[in-house]
């Protein structure tokens, strides 16, 4: 079996949306310019490659999973936002991991964007939901 670094991918790259995300008050009830970059790592499956109408996964369900989340509404920090895109990409079963980057282009003087990269598989996502959990019975 290849390498995790051989397995097939594909890239949606430099989605834009206005977007309620910050901390900041000044930040809260109103959009800036985001941009979204996904890297969908599939599972190895020679049939990927067959010229066919039927697709083992549909890319488009990833650009869905950036709008859905997108239109959630305010999201307080970057690194959030991006787990959520990647909880949804990896709804799949064709999906082995999900590399995201979020980039806000508006907040910032002097710098093209202030952004958060993050490589997401369902063992971050287990270990995310433990500390949740955790925090949630411990009143947090």
């Amino acid at each position: 079996m290849p390498s995790p670094t051989q397995n097939p991918h594909f890239e949606i790259n430099g989605y834009r949306a206005r977007a309620q995300i910050g901390c900041a008050p000044d930040e809260h009830g109103v959009t800036q310019e985001t941009i979204v970059d996904l890297r969908v790592n599939l599972f190895f499956d020679p049939a990927l490659y067959l010229d066919r109408y039927e697709m083992p996964y549909d890319y488009l369900q990833a650009l869905d999973a950036i709008t859905t989340t997108v239109a959630e509404g305010h999201h307080i920090l970057q690194e959030s936002m991006a787990l959520k895109i990647a909880r949804r990409v990896l709804e799949s079963e064709h999906v082995e991991s999900v590399d995201v980057r979020i980039r806000k282009t508006e907040r910032y003087e002097g710098v093209e964007s202030i952004g958060f990269f993050t490589h997401v598989d369902r063992d971050l996502l287990m270990k995310v939901d433990a500390v949740a959990r955790a925090r949630a019975q411990a009143g947090a």
